[in-house]
């Protein structure tokens, strides 16, 4: 029976030492929230239609 040669089994040793590592996710996010972040940049003026809508919640008040 023949045996491997050193170098090949070096080789092999070296491989598992230089492997790629996982070293984060990617920088986009996910479809419904990259779907939900265009629907607010679509929809102008709506954060003062929301910060209005949140007073009147606190002072007890009607927005409108």
């Amino acid at each position: 029976m023949l045996t491997s040669h050193p170098r090949s089994a070096a080789r092999k040793d070296r491989a598992k030492e230089t492997a790629q590592q996982h070293t984060g996710g990617a920088n986009h996010s996910a479809f419904p929230a990259r779907w939900s972040d265009g629907l607010c940049r679509a929809l102008l003026g709506a954060e003062f239609l929301l910060a209005s809508l949140a007073l009147a919640e606190f002072t007890g008040s009607r927005a409108g």
